[in-house]
Formats: structure tokens, sequence, C-alpha cells
């Protein structure tokens, strides 16, 4: 039987403050002898240094690792790398805060360079804490409000949506999740960045978000109109550092954690999460949470 749809409402995301856009480095540069930095001459690609001997490397098979254990150590090292990258992106603020001028624009365009990097390394570490979290959601579920929380989310995100020219769309109604508000607004969260990075530049983007009750539980649905995921894809991106394809006109790869981290998060619910193709074109992505049954 199909299924009613209530009215939705446009969310002016642009008004929303929240954490601002993860800004993708550029492509690497090459490292040249030094010049003056008040004369920003494009930089030769020879270099005095002698390279280092290139090493073999080692290859490493997730699924040869216990996932709980490997998730866990990489939370304890996201969380040991968090300190030092606190302090490369502190002095690069005063860097630029306190000596701009002397830099030149050279020194200027490196630094805005260090600061990128710093930033995108720091949104892969947020999403390994993240995910080593997973394993300790709790069984008992207070509820969340889902309205509330897709408020809270699209306003966090509303820079990019302003950036991208997108439009979001949700339900006007409130509807109880079973599931906690931290964890409910990281599902949201990454489920609608993944559409903001992956569904390229359609005309009049669209993102909607939907919310029902199900026989047995909560359904939650986060929908595109971009160019979607093809099938022998719509498993392959839920697993660990799995990226979909770069999306044709716009966007970025992601870590490939971020799906992985709605996927654990549903699961220790006992809910599932996939993903199929929108009617009209474009990406579908579903998850059930079930009702507490405990």
């Amino acid at each position: 039987m199909p299924r009613r749809r209530g009215p939705t409402e446009r969310i002016p995301t642009h008004r929303g403050e929240g954490a601002p856009a993860r800004v993708q480095a550029p492509e690497q540069e090459p490292m040249g002898a030094a010049a003056d930095p008040h004369n920003p001459e494009p930089v030769t690609t020879e270099s005095p240094v002698r390279a280092a001997p290139r090493t073999v490397p080692v290859q490493v098979s997730v699924q040869d690792t216990d996932e709980p254990e490997l998730e866990s150590t990489l939370g304890t090292v996201a969380h040991e790398l968090r300190s030092p990258l606190v302090s490369i992106l502190g002095f690069a603020r005063l860097l630029e805060r306190d000596c701009a001028d002397a830099l030149g624009d050279r020194g200027r365009h490196y630094l805005r360079r260090i600061e990128e990097g710093g930033r995108r390394m720091e949104g892969l570490l947020v999403d390994l804490l993240a995910l080593a979290r997973c394993h300790g959601v709790p069984g008992a579920r207070a509820g969340a409000d889902l309205r509330e929380v897709a408020q809270e989310v699209a306003a966090s995100l509303g820079p990019r949506f302003a950036e991208r020219g997108v439009e979001l769309h949700m339900p006007n109604h409130s509807l109880r999740a079973p599931c906690e508000p931290t964890a409910l607004r990281q599902i949201l969260c990454n489920l609608i960045g993944n559409a903001l990075d992956h569904m390229g530049a359609p005309p009049n983007p669209r993102i909607e978000v939907e919310w029902s009750r199900r026989s047995g539980g909560v359904e939650l649905v986060v929908s595109d109109n971009g160019h979607g995921v093809p099938p022998a894809d719509r498993e392959r991106i839920f697993r660990l550092f799995e990226r979909g394809h770069p999306s044709p006109g716009g966007g970025t790869s992601g870590t490939g954690i971020g799906l992985a981290i709605v996927r654990r998060i549903v699961e220790a619910h006992g809910g599932r999460a996939g993903v199929d193709e929108r009617p009209g074109g474009g990406a579908h992505f579903r998850v059930f949470l079930p009702e507490d049954t405990a």
C-alpha cells in the first residue's frame, strides 16, 4: 500500500549557524627552492633536496581484522593525533594574525594550504572517533524527536546548503524515534552530508528528509535528485573506508567513514540501513529503527 506523505516545508538552511563546512585541500603543490616572500613568483619544480628512498607499502586487509578491535584502535589513534593537530592549527592562526605582512603573498598562500589540510584531517579524526563510539551505544533508548533533531542538523549544515545552492525539505510534523538524540543527530548529519557531497549538480538541486511510523518502528528516509548510486556500489559504500565515485559537477569524495557510522549505529539499535533508487532519479537512503521492546 503506498505510504501517504504529509505536508513538507522548505527549511531556510542559509540562516542557520553551525560548524563550518569542511574544506577539501587542493592538489599538492611541488616544493621548490626558497624565494623572496615579498615576490610571489611561481614555485619552481626543481628542488635541491634529494628525495627520500621509496619504501615498499605494507597492505593490511580490513577483512582480516576484528572490526570492533580495529575501530577501537582507530579511535585511540585519532584521539592521540588530535593534540598535535590542534597545535598545528593554533600556530597557523597565530602566524596569520601576527605575521601576515612578513609572510608576503607566497607565505600566506602556503599558510592557507596548511590550514585547509589541517581542517580536512580534523574532519577525518572526528569521524574516526565517532566510529569508535558506535559500539558503546546503550541498549535502552529514551527516544528523540525527529523534527527537533533534523532542525538542529539543518542549521549546522546551513552554510554548505547555501554554498551549493541546494534546497532542503522535510515534514512539519513531529515523530519520536527510538534512538538517543546524539546518535540520531549523527545519522541525520551523515546522511544529509553524504547527499551534499555526492549528488553532483543537477538542475534545481534538492534534498528531502522524510519520517513515518511503520509496523514495529520508525522509518527515516533521506533522498536527493542527483545522479544516484549504481547498484554495484549500494552495499560497498556502507563498508569502512569505502568511498563513492566522484560526483559530476561538484562535491567531495568524503572520508569513507560516514555511511559506515550510520550502519553501525542503526544495527546497534537492532535496525537496518540501505540505499536504492529514488523515483525519478537520485539516491534514496532508508533507515529503519525498531521500537525498543526491552
